[in-house]
């Protein structure tokens, strides 16, 4: 858990502070990913992946959070996803819809529901989607609403206008 809240607190900083801050508060979330990542190898490695029961539902969320943000080995979010593939672990489905799409951009994929967007210009653009036809089918099997909607959320939450 206290790994968690050391992701949030370097992540969770106001659009002001972020702007005067840039480089030095992107260098600040690299350096607690980094460690946070060493020690998700070493619980993987010495546990394997976790369970509810091992460390709660909220222990859950926690991992979940954090290999979410373990983008410097895709093999571990790829070997957590395999793990939720064969059974959920408690997680809600959009939270895994969420980890399937960071690993296949990791992986230079296009993504399956339209969860990871970039910044394009000053604005978010999502990455790319594969057959964006059935997007709204498959984003409402996992339980994620609407894309129009989650930009919209994206562009609030991050103050973009």
């Amino acid at each position: 858990m206290k790994m968690a809240e050391d992701d949030q607190a370097v992540r969770n900083i106001s659009p002001k502070v972020l702007a005067s801050e840039g480089s030095a508060a992107l260098e600040e979330v690299n350096k607690v990913d980094a460690g946070n990542l060493a020690k998700l190898r070493q619980i993987v490695k010495d546990h394997g992946i976790p369970t509810p029961h091992m460390i709660g539902d909220k222990g859950m969320e926690a991992f979940w959070m954090l290999v979410q943000h373990a983008d410097h080995d895709p093999l571990l979010q790829q070997k957590v996803l395999t793990a939720l593939f064969s059974d959920s672990r408690g997680l809600p489905l959009n939270e895994i819809a969420l980890l399937i799409d960071r690993v296949q951009i990791n992986r230079g994929e296009p993504q399956t529901y339209g969860t990871q967007f970039h910044r394009e210009g000053g604005k978010f653009a999502p990455d790319p989607i594969r057959d964006s036809s059935e997007l709204a089918a498959r984003r409402k099997s996992m339980g994620l609403m609407p894309i129009v909607d989650y930009e919209c959320v994206l562009r609030a939450t991050y103050n973009e206008r």
